[in-house]
């Protein structure tokens, strides 16, 4: 990317080599940006599958939290009753 040849021609000026390393920068960062470019090109539908996916999870997580809710309270309504039933108990011996 940066070279000038085999040598047989190169600035010898200050101005001639400040022209050629910007030219060698510029030539380096169009490359990195053109490289760049195409990654994300490539990359794009991919992302875009990581995002669905990345919904579904949430949703189901979701899901997972409410089933663990409804357990919970279907657990605490058993505990309940468990303990009145342990209260009446005794008396009616």
């Amino acid at each position: 990317m940066t070279t000038v040849g085999y040598g047989d021609i190169s600035a010898t000026t200050t101005l001639g080599r400040a022209i050629a390393i910007a030219l060698m920068i510029m030539g380096i960062g169009f490359v990195a940006l053109l490289t760049g470019a195409i990654a994300q090109w490539l990359l794009r539908s991919e992302a875009e599958r990581i995002a669905t996916v990345e919904e579904r999870v949430i949703e189901e997580e979701q899901g997972i939290a409410d089933e663990f809710r409804a357990i919970s309270q279907a657990l605490a309504q058993l505990e309940r009753r468990i303990l009145e039933q342990q209260r009446v108990a005794p008396s009616e011996r």
